[in-house]
Formats: structure tokens, sequence, C-alpha cells
């Protein structure tokens, strides 16, 4: 990792994967207060937590996983780029309403960047940071069997407000077919603990995978 480190500033890898892990970590921490703590079950909410934690910690595996240092670099500049970008429009969003102009360390990263990438002879770099890719790539290095990426899919029609995810992932626990319409019916959804231990799972194995190419990194410099 130092010489990752060393390779990547000022931009350092580490700070990054350090940063993803702390977020995934984080969100799973909230759903054990929510639910265990204090005792409140909410319908959507664990979905929507687990689901960054899945978020962050698979951005980390993948920047971590290449064996070859040159493709870490590369991915650490597609995720600091949409850092960047990211940062920049929230930036101008605020000049606009409030005036003043843009902080001076917008120009920094993008130079950063720049420099990085030509020190490296890294080009044809994607447009974004595509999470659906990264989701299925982790999947694909965890066992193949798009687990991961299914829960993903289904924690974020929960984040969207898909109807879909709601009908489909939660408990009908009672179905009141309407007294005069029988196109219409009240019905009782609710969560149940066996979806909220899918989510934590889900962000658990690959919130491990991470934290483990991680130290692996740590524990070997110089050798990947």
């Amino acid at each position: 990792m130092y010489v990752d480190d060393g390779r990547t500033a000022p931009l350092q890898l580490s700070h990054s994967v350090q940063t993803l892990i702390s977020v995934a970590i984080e969100h799973q921490h909230a759903v054990v207060a929510l639910v265990r703590d204090a005792k409140v079950l909410h319908n959507y909410a664990p979905f929507t937590l687990t689901r960054s934690a899945v978020e962050a910690a698979a951005t980390a595996h993948w920047m971590l996983r290449p064996t070859q240092w040159k493709q870490r670099v590369l991915r650490l500049i597609i995720y600091q780029r949409q850092d960047r970008y990211d940062q920049e429009t929230v930036a101008r969003l605020i000049r606009d309403r409030l005036g003043g102009d843009l902080r001076p360390s917008l120009a920094n990263r993008k130079r950063w960047l720049d420099e990085l990438a030509a020190r490296h002879h890294i080009s044809d770099l994607p447009r974004k940071l595509e999470i659906t890719d990264v989701i299925q790539d982790v999947d694909a290095a965890i066992d193949g069997t798009r687990h991961i990426e299914t829960y993903w899919r289904t924690a974020s029609g929960f984040a969207h407000g898909r109807q879909w995810a709601v009908m489909d992932a939660l408990v009908h626990s009672e179905v009141i077919p309407h007294e005069r319409d029988p196109s219409l019916a009240k019905v009782r959804l609710e969560s149940s603990l066996t979806r909220v231990l899918w989510g934590l799972a889900s962000a658990a194995e690959v919130t491990d995978g991470a934290i483990q190419l991680y130290s692996r990194a740590c524990q070997a410099p110089g050798k990947r």
C-alpha cells in the first residue's frame, strides 16, 4: 500500500479506500443501532442503509483487487474523477445560489488527476464511474452467483421509491379485498429480520472482502 500511495500521490489510494470502508462499516452499524438497539423495524430504511454499505465496500474492493498496479491506479483515477465532478457540480450550485467563487481545490484536483494519468500513461478514461459495473465486477469476483447484485438492485428499488421493490421484497401480512370493487384491496406490508439480515450479510461479505484486500496490501509493500 505504501508503494501504491507513492504511485498515486497526492491522491493516495489508501485514503480513498479507508474512506469507502469506513462508510460501509458506519452504515451497517446504523442498521444495528436502529433495529437491535432502538428496536425499530422500518420497511425501507434498512434497505437504503445497507445499499450504501454495499456500494462503498464494493468500490473499495474493486479498486484494490487488480494484481497489476497500473490497473489499481486506473481505477483510483476513475473514482477520483467522479468524486471531483460531483464536488464541482455541488460547488457550482452553491455559487449560483449564494455567489462567490468555486473552491480553489477543484482546480488543484483536476491538475493532480491529469498529472497522475500522464505520469502512468493512462488514457481512454471512461466518462464516469459506473456503479453497476463495479457491483457486477465484485459480485463475479466473490462467487459469480450474482447474489450481491440481486440485493443491491432490490435495495436500490427502495432508495428510488420503486413500487416493484415494495411489493416484491416486503411481507404481505394481510390482504383485505375491497367490499364493492374486486380490483381493489387493502394490503399490509411489513419488513422482517430476515430481510434486514439479507442486506447486512451482503454488505458484510463485500466489506470483509475489501478489508482483506486492504490488509494484504498493507502487509506486503512493494510485492504487488
